[in-house]
């Protein structure tokens, strides 16, 4: 009797052991999670054991946009023009042009023929001829100067600024057409673009999108447009840069309707530059087919919406 009882005993440790056993084989860590590191401006980016992977909308959301210190137009596939703009009066006004499809970019100045400082929109009109509206004095008023020798001189035309679309950056509340000043469909527009005197599209600072057919008078529904940067001219409608997007580990292209500012996706072009640091340094433009992006240092062309880049 005593035997059987110690047998059972027995038997009772070993099936617990053996459970026990099984439970620790079981039970292993989890795959590790990829390390997020901070970047410099506060700015986080995958490091480099984990896989890369596209941004979520909600990222996105969080990188508001701002105005631009990078200003870029172009005529076609092989002119255009480019500026780097900044406070007022500090930051003198030296448009650069390129003819050759970016390959190369000559400097011009138009601070010394003009007195003008801090550009904020240029429109190409023709290989040689450039408008562009900048601030003036130290009160930083708007006018109006133009080149019709590709920047070898510049003048300034003051009774024409009346007819130019611009927004003054002492009022981001009101946007200037060429029928008049007019309210803009948000406390603070941080960029715009114009297709000709009644139709623009504005880019908000609460990351929203809306369009004008009529001159700023009405404004379409703001449409939410998370990580837009920056918005130019379409053949059809707008153009827009987004970054931190689903489906784009870079800076997405999106083509912006001109009647409700409902965008889709054209191109990425794929960098490895977090999504933040983009932030007030992009610029883009579309003309005769191409699409022109400047960001940052990266200067680029596309001549399919976006799908591939030289």
């Amino acid at each position: 009797m005593l035997a059987l009882v110690a047998f059972l005993v027995l038997d009772a440790v070993l099936v617990a052991w053996a459970l026990g056993a099984h439970r620790a084989a079981t039970e292993v860590e989890p795959d590790a999670v990829p390390i997020v590191t901070p970047q410099p401006g506060g700015s986080t980016s995958p490091s480099a054991s984990a896989s890369p992977s596209a941004s979520s909308p909600a990222e996105s959301a969080a990188i508001a946009p701002e105005p631009s210190t990078h200003i870029l137009s172009a005529l076609d596939a092989e002119v255009a023009w480019r500026a780097l703009t900044g406070p007022c009066p500090q930051t003198e006004a030296t448009p650069q042009l390129t003819t050759d499809g970016g390959a190369s970019w000559r400097d011009t100045d138009a601070t010394a023929p003009t007195g003008v400082t801090s550009l904020q929109r240029i429109v190409v009109e023709a290989p040689d001829v450039a408008t562009m509206v900048a601030l003036r004095g130290t009160d930083c008023t708007p006018t109006l100067i133009r080149t019709f020798v590709a920047g070898d001189n510049y003048e300034e035309y003051p009774d024409e600024l009346a007819g130019a679309w611009f927004v003054d950056p002492a009022d981001r509340s009101r946007v200037q057409s060429p029928t008049g000043s007019a309210t803009a469909p948000c406390e603070s527009v941080v960029a715009l673009a114009a297709r000709d005197g009644a139709s623009a599209l504005v880019l908000c600072a609460d990351g929203s999108l809306a369009t004008t057919s009529d001159s700023g008078a009405s404004w379409s529904a703001a449409v939410p447009a998370p990580g837009v940067q920056a918005i130019g001219n379409a053949s059809a409608g707008f153009i827009a840069a987004a970054v931190g997007r689903e489906g784009c580990a870079g800076i997405q292209v999106l083509q912006i309707d001109a009647a409700s500012a409902a965008s889709s996706a054209t191109g990425c072009l794929l960098t490895d530059i977090a999504p933040a640091d983009f932030a007030g340094v992009v610029a883009i433009a579309e003309a005769a087919s191409t699409v022109w992006l400047w960001a940052g240092d990266l200067i680029q062309r596309s001549s399919d919406g976006g799908a591939s880049w030289s």
